[in-house]
């Protein structure tokens, strides 16, 4: 064999070796990558399978600590109570929310959570009785929410200053709701101009929060359907423009006058 085949041979056998070398350390590259992305996706998996038992975990004390409340009032709720009603020690309520007052912290916001406004529709009487009509509504559809929201917001009142921030908030955004809309009616002539927007807003939250009231207190004496209706009837009146308080109490007068017998 002659010495230019030899150097053609040599250079060929360098050349597969080098490609050999190549193909094999492009192999690696592809395992080593797919371990990484399999190892960063169980990694993923493992935290997102943490946060969610957390918060479960959360969910499931919250959940206990309102049926809690609702069988037995504030005083009803201990970190031990409320543990062992989830399912768990006492330990796992100070180990998520630390303290019982804070666990009734956390409870407050998330009853009061549970209760969101209709979106605003029409004019400013629209969403006035929209907003009415939606929290009547809750007292019957959510009887356990509004009964653990009701025990803590007359507690906040009565015996707990610490929650009474939190409560104290809470209506102020409802307030403010309330006032927003009877704006938007006195401006749209909806309603009357001469309706308060800030006042008329607190007696209207007087009005709803005393009939959660008293249906926690009786909830046999109060006929939810009935009081929804008269209560968009009032509201349709009594804050209506002037003119048309006029028409409509003269069309009564008219109607009542229709109705009596003639005389002889």
């Amino acid at each position: 064999m002659s010495n230019g085949t030899t150097e053609v041979l040599r250079a060929r056998l360098v050349a597969l070796v080098g490609a050999k070398r190549a193909a094999q350390a492009g192999v690696c590259r592809n395992v080593c990558e797919s371990m990484r992305s399999i190892l960063l996706a169980v990694q993923q998996a493992t935290r997102r399978t943490q946060t969610e038992r957390r918060e479960e975990t959360k969910r499931r004390l919250l959940e206990a600590a309102m049926d809690l409340v609702a069988e037995g009032g504030v005083g009803a709720v201990t970190v031990a109570a409320t543990g062992e009603r989830a399912g768990y020690s006492r330990g796992i309520v100070n180990h998520h929310f630390g303290s019982r007052r804070a666990l009734l912290d956390a409870l407050a916001r998330e009853v009061q959570g549970r209760f969101t406004a209709p979106p605003p529709r029409g004019t400013g009487l629209a969403r006035l009785l929209g907003l009415v009509d939606a929290y009547l509504a809750n007292l019957g559809e959510r009887a356990r929410d509004v009964h653990v929201f009701l025990v803590l917001w007359t507690e906040a009142i009565a015996s707990d200053p610490d929650l009474r921030p939190v409560f104290a908030e809470r209506d102020e955004a409802f307030r403010s709701s309330m006032a927003a809309a009877v704006r938007r009616g006195v401006a749209d002539g909806s309603l009357g101009a001469d309706v308060d927007p800030p006042a008329a807003a607190v007696a209207l939250v007087g009005l709803l929060r005393g009939v959660g009231l008293q249906r926690l207190l009786a909830p046999d004496a109060v006929d939810l359907d009935a009081v929804r209706g008269e209560v968009r009837r009032l509201l349709s009146r009594g804050l209506q423009p002037a003119a048309c308080a006029t028409a409509g109490r003269a069309g009564g007068r008219r109607r009542a006058s229709s109705a009596r017998p003639p005389s002889s």
